[in-house]
């Protein structure tokens, strides 16, 4: 487990490399990601889409 942990980092800072990003804004930006699913779910059945 730690080993995948290890690799998950190691992805993780090579994309903030990439990007330009810190991992903080990473992070963030996947919980706003993951927030906005069932925000859209909820606008759909509110606006009666069944």
């Amino acid at each position: 487990m730690r080993e995948l942990f290890k690799s998950v980092k190691e992805v993780m800072y090579q994309a903030c490399e990439e990007n330009g990003n810190t991992p903080i804004q990473e992070v963030v930006s996947a919980i706003g990601v993951t927030a906005l699913i069932p925000m859209i779910w909820i606008a759909l059945y509110m606006l009666g889409a069944r």
